[in-house]
């Protein structure tokens, strides 16, 4: 069965673009991956409506990664859903954007084609909270990853002046005038900016640079991400007061902490979610020119603090490296093996519960162990008994362990490949009536341990 990706590609380099490259570049290794080369004479609408007719192709596994911009990602949703709804059930969808799972809850026929994904990538937790609430079940957590540096990073040593860095598009919606504001009344510390300017904004800010001897330009930056990790190391702290509405996940935050900087960060969308406030980074309150200056002065006059938090940065890039992802990826698009299953090095035992969820199955029993061991990760699968459903929410939402993915939709060996994800097979059936469970049958194939 091929597996074909869906999406644009570089040039340009955009957020969209450089993330469909990346995840096709590290699936490739393993899997040869199909996709639609655009020739440079095709204009980009005919491409897209041509790439779209390729995933109707049937038996076919897609990894869709289109942005939700002008509809676009809707479109590609719908048209599967009604013309290769099979594809569409052996198929990744990794969402693109901040926004687009907002408009995907409010709305009953798009929660229904998005449903029918084998499984939906998105970027925060805050995100897959919002579609787990609306319904759909098939989703689990890609962030804005990156690949993990061939070289070690570490974090610098102290410098005689702080350097602050803005790495982004230079306007006012991302907090470029409030940075140029700050810096004036701050002379001991230095500012650097890189990035494309705003038309509008640019006359402003080349002249206030220009006025402002602790303020620098450098221009837009051009190199590859281990060249843009040195260039970050030669500063102490990233800058980014945005106030832009439709702020995603953004990639500098990212990269930020691969380099290894303390980040200060506007409270705007999932900014808090990537920079934990008062560990790697600081998080204002208010996106004003006052909070930004009491924020860097705070670093500034505290070494060991900005030191901790370097550190910290450094520490949580971890979790924004694609190689932890790919495993996932593989068991999701490919068949299960023994040898597949042997490599995963797991950090945590994972168990999981797959069958009706009621106490007659057992499924309290699940929940008292899930209490008793904090370090084990547990899951569940399957519709939830009427008269069970309000206990089972409420007990899951306290247990930071537990997780629950809803009804699982898909063929014999897509049921095996989910399995093969977990260690253990939990059964604690107090049914009488029990007969000979399929799941456990399921389990043995997936090459799970078995418990009941």
């Amino acid at each position: 069965m091929k597996t074909r990706y869906i999406g644009l590609f570089p040039p340009p380099y955009g957020g969209v673009t450089i993330k469909n490259k990346l995840i096709y570049d590290c699936l490739s290794e393993t899997k040869k991956i199909v996709k639609f080369n655009r020739p440079r004479w095709m204009p980009r609408a005919v491409f897209q409506i041509l790439n779209l007719m390729t995933g109707i192709i049937p038996n076919q596994a897609l990894i869709i990664g289109v942005s939700a911009a002008g509809g676009k990602s809707k479109l590609v949703t719908k048209t599967l859903y009604f013309f290769a709804r099979r594809n569409m059930n052996r198929s990744l969808y990794f969402m693109m954007g901040g926004q687009e799972c907002y408009r995907i809850a409010d709305n009953k026929e798009e929660i229904k084609w998005y449903s029918e994904y084998k499984k939906i990538y998105v970027e925060t937790e805050t995100m897959k909270t919002i579609m787990v609430e609306a319904g759909i079940n098939n989703v689990e957590i890609f962030p804005n990853c990156r690949r993990k540096p061939k070289s070690e990073m570490s974090v610098q040593g102290e410098r005689q002046k702080l350097r602050c860095v803005f790495f982004s598009n230079i306007q006012p919606e991302k907090g470029a005038d409030i940075i140029l504001e700050v810096a004036k009344g701050l002379h001991n510390i230095e500012f650097f900016f890189y990035g494309p300017i705003e038309r509008e904004f640019d006359e402003v800010f080349k002249r206030t640079v220009s006025e402002l001897e602790n303020v620098h330009y450098m221009g837009i930056f051009k190199g590859s991400d281990e060249e843009k990790y040195r260039e970050l190391r030669k500063y102490d702290v990233l800058l980014l007061p945005t106030r832009w509405k439709n702020e995603g996940v953004p990639g500098i935050l990212v990269e930020a902490k691969i380099a290894g900087l303390a980040e200060i960060v506007s409270n705007q969308n999932c900014n808090s979610e990537l920079v934990s406030d008062g560990c790697d980074g600081i998080v204002m309150n208010k996106t004003t020119a006052e909070s930004l200056s009491t924020a860097i002065l705070s670093l500034d006059e505290n070494p060991m603090l900005l030191k901790s938090m370097q550190t910290s940065s450094c520490k949580s890039a971890e979790q924004y490296y694609i190689e932890k992802y790919v495993d996932d990826f593989n068991i999701q698009l490919r068949r299960v093996t023994k040898d597949w299953i042997n490599s995963f090095d797991r950090e945590r035992l994972k168990c999981v519960f797959f069958s009706l969820i009621q106490e007659k199955k057992g499924a309290d029993i699940v929940l008292n162990a899930a209490r008793n061991c904090p370090s084990v990760d547990f899951a569940f699968y399957g519709s939830i008994d009427v008269d069970y459903e309000k206990h089972f929410m409420v007990e899951i939402a306290s247990l930071p362990n537990v997780q629950y993915h809803g009804l699982f939709k898909g063929s014999n060996e897509d049921v095996y490949a989910e399995l093969a994800k977990y260690d253990v097979l939990l059964f604690p059936t107090k049914w009488k009536t029990e007969g000979v469970p399929g799941i456990l049958v399921e389990g043995k194939i997936a090459g799970t341990c078995r418990s009941g």
